[in-house]
């Protein structure tokens, strides 16, 4: 693993981030270091799939990062890195309320990822969702849902069996009801495109000129775990290992690579899409259990991100207060 400043500049001498400001970041609590390379804007994906060529040797994942100076002040790229904290381990012991400083290291974290039950923890989710949706809700959705069927198809009768289904306990929450839609529209050949109107809600983040950018390397070659030394807020609910598991599992199936972390925003690329749209609701479902801002502030639904996540090779996942 390359640990100096000297290693990353040596490495880099003759590319285009040739004598750029490299800082070695620490973080307090434990024996943790990454590097940090200075990088601009339009230049983001470049210097990422740059050093993400070099990971062999430079046995460190490389993660964008910007700076967000709600003062409003501008300072010197090192300050603003320091001012950052990167690296702060508070979060993460504040997610399962820890106390030990060895409950929260990020080797604890990776440890404990590798036991959690995906499948339990999303078959908890969609029963809290069932135990927390109201009924009168949910047939608000419905009503809303039913001005998006095509006028050729009997609506009032569509309308009427999901009203029906839900006094009698069958949908229970947005999740049945997303389903039983996509059911319904496979069912009559509805295609899997997206609608237009929503093409864009998953466009990548852009950090403003205010905003200091750096190239982190991570202490590891795994991209999922890169939220176990970067804290993202998707996190705190669901916790960082389930959220490394997640990431770990759409590596293994979709090639998903972690490009850039905003504290809020995760930013992937995919080397593989869905084959199915059933597997693309699956994923949009794992997607929206642990960051539900990303189709709920746009206002998209399930079934229609997961139209769009068969399209896309980008992802865009947002958690936000």
């Amino acid at each position: 693993m390359l640990n100096t400043v000297n290693e990353i500049a040596a490495l880099l001498k003759d590319t285009f981030l040739a004598q750029r400001e490299i800082i070695v970041l620490d973080a307090p609590d434990c024996d943790l270091t990454a590097l940090a390379i200075q990088i601009n804007q339009g230049e983001i994906f470049e210097a990422w799939q740059l050093l993400r060529s070099h990971v062999s040797t430079t046995q460190r994942w490389p993660v964008v990062v910007a700076t967000w100076n709600w003062d409003g002040q501008q300072r010197d790229w090192p300050t603003d890195m320091a001012d950052a904290n990167f690296l702060d381990r508070q979060a993460f012991r504040g997610e399962h309320a820890q106390t030990q400083i060895a409950h929260y290291l990020p080797d604890t974290i990776i440890a404990r990822s590798q036991d959690v039950d995906l499948d339990a923890f999303l078959a908890e989710e969609a029963a809290n969702q069932r135990r927390l949706v109201d009924a009168h809700v949910l047939k608000e959705d419905i009503d809303y849902e039913i001005g998006n069927i095509p006028e050729q198809f009997d609506r009032s009768s569509i309308q009427s069996q999901l009203l029906s289904s839900v006094d009698r306990n069958e949908l229970q929450s947005t999740l049945d009801l997303e389903k039983w839609l996509l059911d319904w529209e496979i069912a009559h050949g509805i295609g899997i495109a997206p609608p237009m109107e929503e093409e864009g809600y998953l466009s990548w983040y852009e950090p403003d000129s205010e905003q200091s950018l750096a190239l982190n390397l991570l202490p590891t070659v795994n991209s999922w775990e890169s939220v176990v030394y970067l804290h993202w807020y998707g996190s705190e609910s669901a916790g960082s290992e389930t959220v490394t598991a997640f990431l770990k599992r759409w590596h293994q199936r979709y090639g998903a690579e972690l490009v850039c972390h905003y504290g809020t925003m995760l930013q992937l690329v995919v080397n593989k899409k869905p084959a199915t749209l059933w597997e693309a609701f699956d994923l949009a479902w794992e997607q929206t259990a642990i960051a539900p801002c990303t189709t709920l502030l746009p206002g998209i639904s399930l079934r229609n991100h997961a139209r769009e996540l068969m399209a896309c090779d980008r992802w865009f996942l947002h958690e936000r207060p």
